[in-house]
């Protein structure tokens, strides 16, 4: 975790619904924009979403994050209140150094994985992501320890934020706040626990719904009768009960997360206090003249006093002896001190059984001169699987002949000790862990691990007696045994981890201890339960796209797990990837795999919206090939620069992602997805065509973001080869959408990004043979761009004459020649190339809805260049005017002609034929 990372931090997805995003910007902001435009010349198409907004982000913990806008939930703009392109709203999302590091872990397993020479193993990367947390746990430990250092004070050890005043003091100078490092390294380490988990449960993520946990193991022969040791049964039973397995594993793992036993509390010697007491008492009483017990002198039993009178011995509530048994036969205490040192000495060898350490805790009697304390704990010592290590004992290395065959009547003994009134809450656990009474045990609980070790243990011992009777190797009178039996309290037919884990969930039980994520996560993998958290991470990634008000946070549904948490998102994503590889899937069924895909898609939208975008083809390699090309299609927009774009279509190949498919669909989402906003437009009422002093088609202010993204990704397609036909056809789409709602400058910029040079090669050539691409789309196209240059030359042409520094003839009589030259072919010919028996019906009414706008303002705007070019250059143009009129009225091409009529525009194309015809009479007569 790089220094200065929030950690757990918040985000806020920005999903595919953010590329068509309606900002409504206020007039001062695009005449703002328009005049940055102004500044950037020929180069203003590549100017993109430079208006501010006045949306603000959504403030989450932490770290705040963009909203996502929906499309049923934006506003659709109306005429008089265009939509802007706009800057969208920077990710301040910083994610820690760790994602790059579990990504190139996992990165190197797959590709290993592919690799058919070389051996790879899914364990191996569990071990590398319990590296990468004990790395960063340890980093973070450094900078603590170079806070203490530096201030003087250490927070692992006290509360150095009660005072305000002084802590501001002290963090002056400071960059990193100490309670940032506690908390990620408390995370760091906790999150290590789950790998270690899963290394120690590999098969984890596979579903056991349908196990039977207490089957009976068939016993062989040699191990029949009733003289056998427990010590054998017990190593068949949990070699060959796979459950059994499974939760001595879990004891294993718990293990580690023991307090670490204090030996240096132990103190030599027995009840010192105690036996000092008796001698003190013992002389205070022969200076009372009171003498042992003896005969007395007239040959009665009893104490007597020297004088042979009977004498009363002083009552006190010690013991008078110093056996093991004495405080429970006399009912009676040992000195102060003695019950404090012997609660220190139970509670070491607590911690050292907790710690599964039998022989430590022997070892611990020992010590303190307790030799028969030591010899209770063992009449259960074969049923521990201990590791084999010079620190404990060798269980797999006892003779033959080694071990107990009284197991349960020694139990019924811890269970009679840990549940007596008279003994102390150390002692009670002490023999309530080896008998597996739950009750006696939880009392001494400090964490959750603790609970759950109570819990298991219970469960496992309860497992073996059980197995016992089954096979015949506990007398009748057992059932008669008053005992806690877990089986008995919670049923023998069920898989009892659930329930287990649900009762840690409690807060009656262990308080807040439980609601840690990683530890959410560690119980869902003992119980089974994982792919739950999975299903309601899917759920309320599914909440936060359909509405933008949802919290996670406020969600009382959810089960301990945050969607907008880097942290538990990261952590879950891993573990299902190392479930794909071990298990080959994502899921158990086709539930789960579909939850698991949509947990790892909005993974996969962190880390774009962290700048982390190369890393996302990594993950969306784990998904189905449809998912994971929706997923990557879904971001494409974010991804602005050539470079970038051409990074990420390399890391899709890398990972067999189908480029061409993810840019496909990419474009059919956005052009539904901005569907609504141009079919609400509406036909324009004026196209620009007719202005005075200019056509709009160069005012970029006017584009809109619908606009901008439709181009974004028709642009990815210019990077993938052999795409020249999905080009053509998704470019007239957006042609067709820019023309039909006036944008003009939006179609500029499109055939000034994606030109039809690039689309249709110069040596190309047309048969009637060939696919619809080749015989419409790619045509339709050159057709557009025509239409398109021959407005940008009439622009041209307004710009001219309206220049404060007039151009000179010459100079101005090119520019003419130039729209005479561009427009004349469009108004001839321009959308009328296409049989109507070989093209669809749809587009047929396209093109005729589109000549019957543009063909009238263009033949207008035409007969309106002749008319300036007589005035400023030759009066011999005017007659082109009318040669123009000829052809809009020639019975060769009607197209225009009927546009006009369609258009009702016929009789001010008239008027104005009449008006020149005037003045050309006028010209005539001077």
């Amino acid at each position: 975790m790089a220094p200065g990372t929030p950690y757990r931090a918040n985000w806020r997805p920005s999903t595919f619904g953010d590329s068509i995003e309606v900002l409504r910007s206020p007039t001062k902001k695009a005449a703002a924009a328009a005049a940055r435009f102004e500044d950037l010349g020929d180069d203003s198409w590549e100017f993109q979403d430079e208006l501010e907004t006045d949306r603000q982000p959504r403030v989450a913990q932490h770290i705040d994050f963009s909203q996502h806008l929906q499309p049923e939930q934006q506003d659709i703009p109306e005429e008089d209140e265009p939509e802007y392109l706009g800057e969208e709203q920077p990710s301040n999302l910083v994610l820690g150094e760790e994602v790059e590091a579990y990504a190139t872990r996992l990165e190197q397993c797959i590709q290993t994985r592919l690799d058919p020479k070389l051996e790879s193993y899914p364990e191996d990367l569990l071990q590398y992501f319990q590296e990468i947390t004990a790395s960063n746990s340890q980093n973070l430990e450094r900078l603590l320890d170079d806070f203490a250092e530096r201030t003087g004070r250490d927070p692992r050890e006290e509360d150095i934020w009660t005072d305000e005043a002084a802590y501001a003091e002290l963090m002056e100078g400071m960059t990193e706040d100490p309670r940032d490092l506690l908390e990620a390294r408390e995370a760091f380490e906790f999150e290590m626990r789950t790998w270690s988990l899963l290394t120690a449960l590999p098969d984890a993520l596979q579903s056991n719904d349908d196990d039977d946990m207490y089957d009976t193991p068939k016993l062989p022969a040699r191990l029949e009768g009733v003289a056998q040791s427990n010590k054998k049964i017990f190593q068949f039973f949990k070699e060959n009960d796979p459950r059994i397995r499974r939760l001595m594993a879990i004891l294993h793992w718990l293990m580690q997360f023991a307090p670490p036993p204090d030996a240096s509390v132990v103190r030599e010697g027995i009840w010192a206090f105690s036996k000092t007491e008796i001698k003190y008492r013992k002389r205070n009483n022969n200076m009372r003249g009171i003498g042992l017990k003896t005969k007395s002198l007239f040959g009665g039993k009893g104490i007597t006093s020297y004088w042979g009178q009977p004498a009363q011995e002083e009552e006190s509530t010690y013991v008078s002896e110093l056996d093991p048994d004495a405080p429970l036969r006399q009912n009676k205490e040992l000195a102060s001190e003695d019950i404090i040192a012997e609660d220190e000495l139970l509670r070491t060898v607590y911690q050292h059984l907790r710690a599964q350490d039998l022989a430590g805790a022997i070892q611990a009697c020992r010590d303190a001169g307790e030799y028969w304390r030591g010899q209770t704990l063992l009449g259960n010592w074969e049923t521990y699987d201990l590791p084999d290590d010079e620190n404990s004992m060798d269980v797999d290395g006892a003779g033959d002949d080694d071990g107990a065959n009284r197991r349960e009547l020694w139990r019924q003994m811890c269970y009679n000790l840990a549940r007596s009134p008279k003994v102390g809450m150390w002692e009670q656990a002490v023999y309530g862990l080896l008998c597996g009474d739950i009750f006696t045990v939880i009392p001494v609980c400090q964490t959750w691990e603790d609970h759950l070790f109570a819990h298991i243990n219970s469960l496992l011992e309860s497992c073996f007696s059980h197995f016992l009777l089954d096979i015949g190797q506990l007398p009748p009178k057992f059932g008669k045994f008053q005992i806690y039996d877990f089986l008995q309290q919670n049923g023998h037919d069920i898989n009892h981890l659930p329930r287990i884990i649900d009762t840690l969930r409690n807060k009656k039980v262990v308080g807040d201890i439980a609601s840690n994520p990683q530890r959410v996560i560690q119980g869902a993998l003992i119980a089974g339960t994982f792919y739950e958290l999975v299903v309601d991470l899917a759920r309320q990634w599914k909440r936060m796209l359909a509405s933008a008000t949802y919290d996670p946070a406020n969600d009382e549904d959810a089960k301990g797990l945050s969607i907008v948490s880097t942290w538990d998102l990261r952590t879950v994503v891993h573990i299902l990837a190392y479930g794909s590889l071990y298990s080959g899937t994502l899921g158990p069924n086709e539930d789960a795999v579909r939850a698991a895909e949509i947990v790892i898609a909005a993974y996969i939208n962190m880390l774009i919206d962290a700048g982390k975008q190369d890393l996302a083809p990594l993950y969306a390699g784990l998904l189905s090939t449809e998912k994971s090309v929706s997923t990557m299609a879904a971001h494409l927009l974010k991804i602005e620069t050539e470079k970038e774009r051409r990074s990420f279509i390399n890391q899709l190949e890398i990972h067999r992602i189908n480029v061409a498919d993810v840019i496909q669909n990419a474009m059919a989402k956005v052009v539904e997805e901005t569907k609504p906003i141009y079919v609400t437009t509406g036909i324009p009422r004026r196209t620009g065509l007719l202005g005075k002093k200019t056509t709009g088609i160069k005012d970029d202010s006017k584009i809109i973001i619908s606009d901008s993204r439709l181009i974004d990704t028709l642009e990815w397609m210019l990077l993938v080869e052999g795409m020249e036909d999905e080009i053509a056809t998704a470019g007239c789409t957006i042609a067709e959408r820019f023309l039909l709602t006036g944008r003009l400058s939006a179609a500029r910029d499109l055939f000034v990004r994606v030109p039809t040079h690039i689309v249709i090669p110069a040596t190309a050539t047309i048969q009637p043979s060939d696919a619809i691409e080749e015989t419409l789309y790619k045509p339709l196209y050159v057709q557009f761009e025509t239409f398109i240059n021959a407005v940008l030359t009439l622009e041209s042409w307004k710009e001219a004459i309206n220049r404060r520094v007039k151009y000179s003839k010459i100079h101005l009589e090119a520019i003419f020649q130039k729209v005479e030259d561009q427009i004349k072919p469009v108004l001839e010919s321009w959308l009328d190339i296409f049989p109507e028996d070989s093209t669809p019906p749809s587009t047929i009414e396209i093109l005729r809805t589109l000549r019957q706008i543009y063909l009238p303002d263009l033949a207008i705007a035409m007969h309106q260049v002749y008319m300036d070019a007589g005035r400023l250059l030759n009066p011999a143009h005017y007659q082109r005017a009318m040669d123009l009129a000829n052809l809009v009225a020639g019975e060769t091409n009607c197209a225009v002609l009927k546009a006009m009529k369609d258009a009702n525009r016929l009789p001010e194309y008239l008027r104005m034929v009449d008006e020149a015809a005037a003045i050309m009479d006028r010209e005539a007569e001077i």
